[in-house]
């Protein structure tokens, strides 16, 4: 650290989506010091990020565009609303609080008739919190002539005084669906990204440590989809089991103190651990032991 000008300052979502941020943070470990709950930016407990903010999602990218930050972790959605010029460093497959992205759709009442952007009668209103992202998609389609008014949020009940159609977000579908609506376009697909600034990026100091946050955290992600499995396994049949345990680059061969015996160690994919498992059982591989991959950095 001693080369570098200044850490790193990082904005990450207040709301829904800060618990499931916090926790990938807390993973690689990095842990942001708050005095009280009122205070929304404090120090880590790493020297390489200098503070963390807590930011209503919507306004991430425009204060990350205007250098208040230098990395940002929030959602895509936001990120193609205000049209940012920030750099995207990686895409996290995960939208606000469940493990899968979230949607930003085009939904009118059920029994409306209507099927398409198309269908709605010249001159139609929409209401949304997307306002830019809508006007463009609506210009993309020739349909310039609808207008839309921007929601403050309880978007979904905005059919009923006077709206002909809503764009939302949403992850399952059943709060539209709850509201007597029905999706009838999909206007984007919006993951969890990182993302730095302009001018933080282009920081010949600043980039090694852009650099390494965006590792640790894709190990965090990574991490999550693999398993380490040890196992010990007689001379007799390590060739086997070494070619059937597998892994990343191949398993680690140690030798044990009773003679003849080795222990496997690999990395391997979670969602293959009952299939490999079953397989050394039948090579006579004792003492099998599974473990959950914390994290994973594997470079940048």
């Amino acid at each position: 650290m001693s080369n570098v000008v200044r850490a790193l300052r990082l904005v990450i979502p207040d709301g829904s989506m800060m618990k499931v941020v916090v926790e990938w943070l807390a993973k690689a470990g990095i842990s942001i010091i708050l005095a009280n709950s009122r205070i929304k930016t404090g120090p880590t407990n790493v020297p390489f990020i200098s503070s963390i903010t807590l930011m209503r999602p919507q306004q991430i990218p425009i204060f990350l565009d205007l250098g208040h930050f230098d990395l940002a972790m929030g959602g895509g959605d936001w990120f193609a609303n205000c049209c940012s010029g920030a750099v995207f460093l990686y895409e996290i497959p995960v939208g606000r609080a469940t493990n899968q992205a979230v949607k930003i759709v085009l939904a009118v009442r059920a029994d409306s008739g209507y099927k398409s952007i198309q269908d709605l009668p010249q001159n139609a209103t929409i209401a949304t919190e997307y306002v830019e992202l809508v006007e463009q998609y609506l210009i993309e389609r020739g349909r310039a002539d609808i207008q839309v008014v921007r929601s403050y949020g309880g978007t979904e009940q905005l059919v009923n005084y006077g709206m002909d159609a809503i764009v939302d977000v949403t992850e399952t579908g059943s709060s539209i669906r709850a509201n007597g609506l029905e999706i009838i376009e999909t206007i984007l697909v919006s993951n969890t990204v990182i993302a730095a600034s302009q001018e933080a990026y282009n920081n010949p100091e600043l980039r090694p440590l852009i650099d390494w946050f965006v590792a640790v955290i894709k190990g965090v992600v990574e991490g999550e989809k693999y398993v380490l499995l040890q196992a010990n396994v007689s001379q007799d049949a390590l060739a086997q089991a070494i070619e059937t345990i597998g892994g990343m680059k191949g398993p680690t061969v140690s030798s044990l103190a009773t003679p003849g015996w080795s222990e496997l160690s690999s990395y391997i994919e979670k969602s293959r651990q009952h299939e490999i498992i079953f397989d050394l059982l039948q090579l006579g591989v004792e003492d099998i032991c599974v473990s959950d991959c914390v994290s994973m950095v594997m470079g940048v």
